[in-house]
């Protein structure tokens, strides 16, 4: 009973701290917190506090968005095949709610695409046909609904980077999509201080890459 009334205790200090802050201002100290992150652990310990504020902000699609990405990086930073379905699958919950907050959201069909993109490692040999579908049809919608989002496009060009040269795959096909995206990186502005953007730093490496193999 002592155990229950101190979790009780512990989950009204978290939630008071948190309406004592407006909602960006929340979602800017977890996203702080990510950014610093150099661990598992640390990556999840971030998106326990966007799933904190998530609760408390239940109509907001963002806070669902980052615990969906944390997820989704967690699963392509391991190699187990049950833990990279494990991160997927919350990943895919999360944004599933996002998702009906704010259908028409770009960035959470550019993340949609990455979760598949996150699926497709479960088990590449069997997964790689359906999922890389569904994740282009999902780059595809991403970009229709904002074509200024530099994000689908940039994981279009990576993922195409990744394919083999004999499936039209390979470092000169990505290049073109590289250079739109940095164009369209170096032109985006994020409607707000929590509105994501990513990528820009990561795009601009492998852009440099692909010119230097390709020299």
């Amino acid at each position: 009973m002592k155990t229950t009334c101190t979790i009780f205790l512990l989950i009204f200090t978290i939630m008071q701290g948190f309406s004592q802050l407006s909602f960006e201002e929340a979602v800017q100290q977890a996203l702080e917190k990510f950014d610093s992150s150099k661990t598992f652990d640390d990556m999840k310990d971030a998106a326990a506090m966007f799933e904190r504020i998530a609760g408390a902000e239940p109509e907001r699609w963002q806070p669902h968005y980052y615990v969906s990405f944390i997820n989704c990086l967690l699963a392509f930073k391991t190699n187990d095949p049950v833990q990279i379905k494990q991160y997927a699958s919350y990943a895919q919950e999360n944004l599933a709610i996002a998702l009906k907050i704010a259908p028409e959201e770009s960035e959470l069909h550019t993340l949609q695409g990455m979760v598949y993109q996150a699926m497709l490692l479960i088990d590449p040999v069997n997964n790689a046909m359906e999922y890389s579908a569904k994740a282009n049809a999902s780059f595809e919608t991403a970009m229709r609904l904002n074509p200024a989002n530099p994000r689908p496009l940039y994981l279009q060009a990576l993922s195409l980077m990744h394919t083999p040269e004999q499936f039209g795959g390979g470092r000169k096909a990505a290049l073109p999509l590289f250079e739109k995206a940095n164009g369209l990186f170096e032109a985006f502005l994020p409607e707000n201080n929590i509105a994501p953007n990513w990528g820009k730093h990561d795009c601009s490496a492998r852009l440099a890459d692909c010119k230097e193999v390709l020299k």
